[in-house]
């Protein structure tokens, strides 16, 4: 009786860590199918027009500084001789920093989804092995 209980435990166990881990498997298949939705918001919203890309990177005179909150300001270069970058070339430098955060933030949920599906194999394992378990001590009954 005791073993029977024990594995019954042990399934209840194994079905909260699936069904939790379940959850987070759909989030992180959405935040890799649509990245956009998912990246945080900060960085996307200074991704998306020249204008908000140079308030939050310091773009010009041969630099590029990303000025966030909680750490020190960029301090620009401020030599004359180097002109400052046209909307063409932060566009292009916009665009790109875009790509690489999209490309991040797949590359994140990705590496997510393979650590959970070892978490989903290893308590599918366990929850299969102690439901047996518990059907032997019922039918040893």
């Amino acid at each position: 009786m005791f073993i029977r209980i024990y594995a019954l435990a042990v399934c209840f166990a194994a079905m909260i860590c699936l069904t939790i881990t379940s959850g987070i498997v759909l989030y992180d298949l959405v935040q890799f199918s649509f990245p956009k939705f998912t990246m945080d918001t900060y960085q996307y919203e200074s991704l998306q027009t020249n204008q908000a890309y140079r308030k939050n990177h310091y773009v010009g005179r041969g630099a590029i500084m990303v000025n966030r909150p909680g750490f020190a300001p960029a301090i620009p270069n401020s030599d004359p001789s180097i002109p400052e970058m046209s909307d063409e070339e932060v566009t292009v430098l916009r665009e790109q920093a875009l790509r690489q955060a999209i490309s991040n933030t797949r590359h994140n949920a990705l590496n997510s989804l393979i650590r959970l599906a070892i978490v989903l194999l290893v308590s599918g394992v366990v929850f299969l092995f102690h439901w047996q378990l518990a059907r032997q001590q019922e039918s040893a009954v």
